[in-house]
């Protein structure tokens, strides 16, 4: 890949796809290890969709938020929380 970024100066989607696999990659690593600002991260990927090597599931979210949340990260137990709201309220009634 030569240039990253497109004819309107913005990053092009292939740089971005790399970017986003690359981050992807290391941050996994870094959860895989018990590190909880990764599994946290893993988790906001995969409640969100929003990293292009990660498809939204929030099942997969859940998980990777608990393990966070088991460390004492604030951010995780809170998330674990609007989740049991959301799915209270039926938000994910057949989803994953």
């Amino acid at each position: 890949m030569d240039d990253p970024f497109d004819a309107d100066g913005r990053i092009s989607e292939t740089a971005r796809a790399v970017s986003d696999t690359d981050n992807y990659l290391a941050t996994l690593s870094q959860a895989k290890k018990g590190e909880a600002e990764a599994q946290y991260q893993m988790g906001l990927w995969h409640y969100e969709g929003s990293n292009i090597a990660v498809e939204q599931d929030i099942i997969k979210a859940a998980e990777w938020f608990v393990k966070a949340a088991a460390q004492g990260h604030k951010e995780a137990q809170d998330f674990l929380e609007e989740l049991q709201y959301e799915h209270d309220e039926g938000k994910y009634d057949g989803a994953t």
